[in-house]
């Protein structure tokens, strides 16, 4: 499947449903569901146009994922997704995932229970690889990149690496590594975390370079980190090109990366969120704070 060249983070929840549903399942999908403590309610159920149904709600049309399953000789279809939801979609759309609740039957007027479930539509694809890929830093003029492992590779027992992206907006974001203490991808939206204020950054920021490294031997990173947005290599790799940017900050901007000031007795709240999975509790809690 080709990467879109639309903006697809503007869509609006009814356009990228439409595009899931006419693209993904033409390729070929499987999902799974957890439930919010991770164990799995169902696993590799294949995805097909049998499982997709529309219904009105007053003026609003919805498209619906169902699965159908018989229990006690009674069909049960049960309802794992509206386009109310906003899933986190990666540039192929190999891998989509969103949040859906649903009411306990435990639940009472006087005490509402709400269970959550994690939904995952999954497919193979094959990747292409770009002829250049882009390695963000606030140094300049290095001359060979040496495998290294990351903070967050570590923690998933990654060899080292050199880390790359032929997302120039990822590229752009990891300016900032240096002095940022979270940051992602949070449903679809770019942001770091900066423990300083904004008038302390704007002191240190010396600007950043964008490297272009041959991607000859870099790899995607199995889904981990950015997703199919993360290539490594464990190979050493001689640049071809760097960029200078005089400011880091205006290229996070100007790019679309949501850059928080933070205070620091916020980094552990927020780290905390990030090793949740959880995006709505991250993004409800970012987006609750000042961005620039």
């Amino acid at each position: 499947m080709e990467k879109l060249n639309a903006d697809f983070e503007n869509w609006s929840n009814e356009k990228l449903w439409n595009y899931i549903w006419q693209r993904t399942i033409s390729e070929g999908a499987v999902v799974r569901i957890e439930d919010e403590n991770g164990e799995v309610i169902e696993e590799s159920l294949p995805l097909d146009r049998s499982m997709i149904e529309a219904c009105s709600i007053g003026d609003r049309r919805y498209i619906m994922l169902c699965y159908h399953k018989m229990t006690d000789g009674h069909r049960i279809n049960k309802i794992i997704a509206t386009e109310r939801q906003r899933p986190t979609v990666n540039s192929d759309f190999s891998k989509i995932a969103f949040r859906d609740s649903k009411t306990s039957p435990q639940s009472t007027p006087n005490n509402p229970i709400i269970d959550y479930q994690f939904v995952f539509i999954e497919r193979e694809v094959d990747h292409e690889k770009p002829k250049v890929v882009y390695h963000g830093s606030a140094s300049g003029d290095i001359k060979l990149f040496e495998p290294k492992t990351a903070a967050e590779g570590d923690l998933r027992n990654e060899p080292a690496a050199v880390y790359a992206t032929p997302n120039i907006r990822i590229a752009i974001q990891s300016m900032a590594n240096r002095f940022a203490s979270n940051g992602g991808i949070v449903n679809g939206r770019n942001f770091v975390c900066i423990p300083m204020t904004q008038k302390e950054f704007e002191t240190v920021d010396a600007g950043g370079y964008i490297y272009e490294l041959p991607s000859e031997n870099f790899n995607p990173n199995n889904g981990l980190g950015f997703g199919d947005d993360e290539w490594v290599s464990t190979e050493p790799i001689i640049p071809t090109n760097q960029t200078f940017y005089p400011s880091i900050l205006t290229e996070l901007k100007k790019c679309g990366v949501d850059v928080f000031f933070i205070k620091p007795d916020q980094v552990t709240e927020i780290t905390n969120l990030q090793n949740q999975s959880n995006p709505e509790h991250l993004e409800t809690y970012l987006y609750n704070l000042s961005k620039i």
